[in-house]
């Protein structure tokens, strides 16, 4: 009777180192694999970053022409006026009437 309990404990010690074994094991594995989920998502967050500051670029790029343009429409607006009061002086002096319909 000894000996099959010293054989079942044995055998259950072995099956406790075994089972410990493929935990550690498994264990590596996941650690492995969640470096290398770790390291493509600090890869893909660096990629990220960088579109985010191109994105922020070309919206400041794009600010920055719509105040051009703004500025050149103001621009073209004023030099119309200005070129039909001329017109208007011109015809005036003519006696043709006003430019403006």
């Amino acid at each position: 009777m000894e000996e099959i309990l010293a054989e079942h404990e044995a055998t259950r010690e072995q099956f406790r180192a075994e089972c410990l074994a493929r935990r550690e094991e498994r264990r590596r594995e996941l650690d492995a694999r969640y470096g290398e989920i770790q390291s493509a998502l600090d890869a893909g967050g660096e990629v990220q970053r960088r579109g985010f500051a191109s994105v922020e670029a070309a919206l400041a790029n794009d600010r920055q022409q719509f105040g051009l343009l703004v500025d050149a429409r103001h621009a073209l607006r004023a030099n119309t006026e200005g070129l039909l009061r001329i017109l208007d002086e011109l015809r005036r002096e003519d006696g043709s009437g006003t430019a403006r319909a």
